[in-house]
């Protein structure tokens, strides 16, 4: 009985293995970036409101930006920019900090995505940043001056 076999890159397959082959390549490759994970997201840790900004770019990687609106002790409110990026490893994002991110205070940008949720870690906590838009990023600052005025 002769087994019929299909080339390729000068490989002789027997055609029977093509199906398995192709599920094995189709399993084994490197994991997809996280569905959506681009985007603004906006959340509030104590007396700071934080916007952070992710792109997607190439070869699994992020960059954007974290701002950071904080009440000062004499009722100023202070605000805060800086660059920030990192990597995207299947459903896992995590930002690699530069020193303009640690004098913010955050010690830690990093999630385990979940449906429009990222986990940023400061020092005084942490907290949960939605998805949003910078209106509601706005809204949030102009809750802390009316915190401030009280």
């Amino acid at each position: 009985m002769k087994i019929s076999t299909a080339s390729f890159l000068s490989i002789r397959i027997p055609r029977l293995l093509l199906p398995a082959l192709a599920a094995w390549a189709l399993l084994s490759s490197p994991p997809a970036l996280a569905a959506d994970v681009a985007g603004t997201y906006v959340g509030q840790d104590g007396r700071s409101v934080y916007l952070v900004q992710v792109v997607e770019t190439q070869r699994q990687r992020w960059t954007g930006r974290i701002e950071q609106s904080a009440l000062q002790n004499d009722g100023q409110i202070a605000v805060q920019s800086a660059p920030v990026g990192g990597v995207i490893n299947g459903n896992t994002l995590t930002a690699t900090l530069n020193q303009r991110n640690l004098d913010m205070g955050v010690a830690a940008l990093a999630s385990t995505f979940r449906v429009g949720v990222l986990h940023l870690t400061s020092r005084n906590g942490g907290a949960d940043l939605f998805r949003a838009d910078e209106a509601t990023y706005r809204a949030r600052v102009a809750a802390l001056r009316t915190q401030a005025a009280h």
